[in-house]
């Protein structure tokens, strides 16, 4: 008896952890799901709103309201929450543990995590927004970018801190155009997929990662405009940036290439999250 006792309390030891690393991979798998429906719904608005110019462009922060007002909104939003839990659950693991690179720490690696750090920080500030419409609240306004900026103009180092910011976040859509051209950015799919597929799959995906390199230049580069025009309507974030570039001229061809971008980064992430592999 007590041997079977045993064998059952080391199946448990065993079993347990496999299950677990199941649930979080699940989870995580989930977040590309959830991480990529939002972009593609940001690109399908977008061009809806090239063809009707009565649609307003939205971002992220709209979209999440948009989906909410409609039948049944507040339990899509509900599981949209969940998938980007998982997506942030990721990025703090990276950051953290950062399993892909074990025991090794440079300068390199650092910068690495911190930008998983960011990125859980991103997506973190979204499943609250998130959490407050699924629970009926009224989520704040999207220019929570613009306020900021208005109060850092009020401060003697304000200005700087705007610039600072404006290059990073250059830096960041350069970095997004880079691992885009490298494929450094392109998620492992497994090695037995249909090469077919594999190829339209890393096609898409270094389009819409190109996309989004894009838009953070934008949005980069109207925080710089902001800072020398001393204008805090120009700093904002995504919405912002494609209603800026919707306004130049031939700015609808621009914002038709980010808008169809965003959609194949949609369906890069559905196939990521169906065939990919080392999701962490």
């Amino acid at each position: 008896m007590s041997k079977q006792i045993n064998l059952l309390s080391e199946i448990k030891q065993r079993v347990k952890p496999i299950i677990v690393y199941r649930w979080i991979i699940g989870l995580i798998r989930f977040g590309f799901v959830a991480k990529g429906s939002i972009y593609g719904t940001i690109g399908l608005v977008a061009v809806f709103a090239l063809v009707n110019r009565d649609q307003e462009i939205l971002g992220t922060h709209g979209i999440l309201v948009e989906i909410a007002e409609e039948p049944l909104g507040r339990l899509l939003i509900g599981i949209l929450m969940i998938g980007l839990m998982g997506y942030v659950l990721r990025r703090f693991i990276q950051a953290v543990f950062d399993p892909k690179h074990p025991g090794e720490f440079n300068l390199k690696r650092l910068i690495h995590r911190c930008g998983y750090l960011m990125s859980g920080l991103t997506y973190s500030g979204i499943v609250y927004t998130a959490s407050q419409l699924f629970i009926g609240l009224d989520a704040e306004d999207d220019d929570t970018i613009e306020d900021f900026a208005d109060q850092l103009f009020e401060h003697p180092f304000g200005l700087w801190l705007i610039i600072i910011a404006g290059i990073f976040t250059v830096g960041v859509g350069l970095s997004y155009l880079y691992g885009s051209v490298s494929e450094s950015y392109i998620s492992e799919l497994k090695s037995d997929l249909n090469p077919h597929l594999k190829t339209w799959a890393t096609g898409l995906g270094k389009v819409g990662i190109a996309a989004r390199g894009i838009s953070f230049i934008i949005i980069g580069i109207l925080l710089l405009e902001a800072a020398f025009l001393l204008r805090s309507d120009f700093a904002g974030g995504l919405a912002n940036a494609l209603k800026h570039l919707d306004n130049l001229p031939f700015g609808e061809l621009g914002l038709a290439a980010i808008a169809f971008g965003f959609i194949a980064y949609a369906i890069y992430m559905l196939v990521v999250a169906l065939y990919g592999r080392n999701w962490i």
